[in-house]
């Protein structure tokens, strides 16, 4: 099997997009992707997370692998913290700064932390668990953040459940994310959008 890739993609003309460079993987449990400069972060599932220097597109090159607590599902990038979505080990804080992206602090989340979106000093976090919950997460200090709440998404019927959030996004007040409902045989039945409002802090 071929491995996984990061692909690099000049969409200068989004009718007519152009591949530019790819750079393999060594897990192929990808997950999301973050960028700072001229670096790319990947969360690589067991693996933990690639860094990928794409200064030359044409060729971008895998510079490091840095493992992590928990095997990373997503990342995100917050001036010089990079917040990766861990599985079990819940919100991980990752310092830019450091060659080492040493770990800065975490928070426990319900489940497994399975996707990450920043907006306004909050991490809206995608969780695999009964309810599927999306866990609001202060991210203002890296080496201490704080779970604020617990937004569930649970289908109106009783008959059906969902197990995870499957992505999330946020801008400004609102935050929106996905998720997939099943019965109890385990069929998948329809999929679901939850947007909230959300107070300032």
């Amino acid at each position: 099997a071929s491995p996984a890739q990061l692909v690099l993609i000049d969409t200068t003309s989004p009718a007519l997009p152009q591949l530019l460079g790819s750079v393999d993987l060594p897990s192929d449990q990808v997950g999301g992707v973050a960028s700072s400069g001229r670096l790319a972060f990947v969360a690589d599932g067991p693996a933990g997370v690639v860094v990928v220097d794409f200064k030359n597109p044409a060729a971008p090159q895998r510079i490091a692998v840095v493992p992590t607590v928990g095997a990373a599902r997503d990342v995100a990038v917050a001036g010089q913290t990079l917040w990766v979505a861990a599985d079990t080990a819940g919100l991980r804080a990752l310092d830019l700064g450091s060659p080492t992206l040493r770990e800065l602090g975490f928070v426990a989340l319900p489940g497994a932390a399975e996707r990450v979106a920043l907006e306004g000093g909050r991490a809206f976090v995608g969780c695999a668990s009964p309810g599927a919950p999306l866990a609001v997460v202060d991210v203002g200090s890296s080496a201490a953040p704080v779970l604020l709440s617990l937004l569930p998404m649970t289908p109106a019927r009783k008959d059906l459940s969902s197990p995870r959030v499957d992505a999330v996004a946020a801008a400004g007040q609102v935050v929106a994310s996905t998720s997939v409902a099943f019965d109890q045989g385990g069929a998948a039945q329809k999929s679901l959008m939850s947007v909230s409002r959300l107070l300032a802090n």
